[in-house]
């Protein structure tokens, strides 16, 4: 199941290995002593099951020429942010002003704990009886909490100069390209589940009907505080242009132009339109030179030479949309394509040039 996790998103191949280091401090505090005998063995064994199944990736992985992204300071959970309202909560206009003024990509800020949550299980503190899991799962929370924060801790955008453990963790050989440090929140979800799942078993101990009428307004209240409001989304309709390349049997690549990073994601939905492998797309790491970087941009001749010799059979030139599809000059000059490669189809949005 590790392993199964970590290929699905190799992030979790770090929180793997951050759980089991929270489960043995928990069971040190817990228990008054380190864990030993199959306590121990289980999790070394399951961690060196995991790391050989996955080898084949790990060993090119570390191997590579070392290329540090950034971001471990910038993709980072707030802890105002964990309690503002987010963009897409229904009462969103009063969190506007501390979402503005992170730092990091909307998706990553986006790390609301819900108020409702967070006094259910506050009230489940103040309760009496058994609160060993109730104090598990609050422990997990803030150990993932301080792992998302990144280096230092962020407050309403405002980096402060308290350095976290994450400034050992980014400066770490192979551990600082997990430079997302917010994607860690996903964890602390999965321990307020568990102390939220205990709330409500000290709440069923209460029978009474007003008991049982506040629990359902306190769920009904939990459901809405997450009921999402003002979902954006893009229209996506694949160009008219793009059935000639969707009709051709054979097997080939397509080459986008211009190339860049939001052009390269368009790249990528675009390729589900005509159903063949692309030259330029974005990947989480490139771990050596693609046709994309070798690629020939001041001499077409030479390019299209290149490009029959990979089997990229098609260029599909994008016409300017806004900000999207401006040409660069990485990319070689835009009127001389039509020169040098035939043109198949034309929509108005996007040319395809045949390159054999």
């Amino acid at each position: 199941m590790a392993a199964l996790s970590a290929l699905s998103c190799w992030y979790f191949l770090f929180y793997l290995l951050y759980f089991m280091a929270f489960q043995l401090l928990y069971r040190r505090i817990r228990d008054g002593r380190w864990s030993s005998g199959w306590t121990l063995r289980a999790p070394i064994l399951c961690l060196g099951a995991t790391l050989l199944l996955l080898s084949p990736w790990l060993v090119h992985m570390i191997g590579a020429p070392a290329r540090t992204y950034p971001g471990n300071n910038i993709f980072v959970a707030d802890p105002l942010a964990m309690i503002a309202f987010p963009p897409t909560h229904l009462l969103a206009r009063y969190g506007a002003g501390v979402y503005a003024a992170l730092s990091g990509n909307a998706w990553e800020n986006t790390i609301y704990l819900g108020l409702v949550n967070l006094a259910v299980l506050g009230w489940a503190l103040t309760r009496k009886g058994e609160k060993r899991l109730l104090h598990y799962a609050l422990g997990g929370m803030v150990f993932f909490a301080v792992i998302a924060a990144g280096e230092l801790l962020h407050v309403g955008g405002h980096i402060t100069r308290l350095p976290l453990p994450g400034v050992v963790l980014a400066n770490l050989p192979f551990f600082g390209n997990a430079r997302t440090p917010a994607r860690a929140m996903v964890m602390v979800y999965l321990f307020l589940s568990l102390g939220l799942a205990q709330a409500c078993v000290m709440a069923l101990t209460r029978r009474t009907a007003a008991a049982r009428a506040v629990m359902a307004l306190t769920v009904l209240l939990m459901v809405l505080d997450f009921t999402p409001a003002s979902l954006g989304a893009t229209p996506a309709a694949c160009p008219a242009a793009l059935d000639v390349i969707a009709g051709d049997p054979g097997r080939f690549g397509v080459l986008d132009l211009p190339r860049g990073y939001v052009e390269g994601n368009a790249a990528m939905m675009l390729s589900a339109c005509h159903g063949h492998p692309i030259v330029a797309g974005e990947t989480a790491r490139k771990m050596g030179d693609t046709l994309e970087d070798r690629l020939v941009a001041t001499d077409l001749a030479a390019q299209r030479r290149q490009l029959a010799a990979a089997q990229v059979k098609y260029i599909v030139l994008h016409r300017p949309q806004g900000e999207l599809y401006r040409w660069n000059k990485a990319d070689g000059r835009l009127a001389d394509y039509a020169s040098v490669y035939k043109p198949v189809a034309d929509d108005g949005r996007l040319m395809v040039l045949g390159v054999y």
